[in-house]
């Protein structure tokens, strides 16, 4: 994404809850199973960021990760 710009990112959990947690853009939700769940997010600063799951959420948790990159 670009700085500056506005995303809206729509996030479903299809099996458990999950959580959505990305420091940097002042993310921090959970994903109940089988619900939609809408954030808005205006990077002010580039750089690559990771996001989480930030409930535990079975054997693959621990590898649940998503890269954003802002230009």
């Amino acid at each position: 994404v670009e700085r500056g710009e506005t995303v809206k990112l729509v996030v479903t959990s299809e099996d458990v809850t999950h959580g959505l947690f990305l420091r940097p853009l002042h993310v921090d939700m959970d994903l109940p199973a089988g619900e939609a769940r809408t954030v808005v997010v205006t990077p002010a600063e580039s750089g690559t960021y990771t996001a989480i799951c930030h409930h535990f959420c079975g054997a693959g948790h621990g590898g649940m990760k998503l890269k954003v990159i802002v230009e």
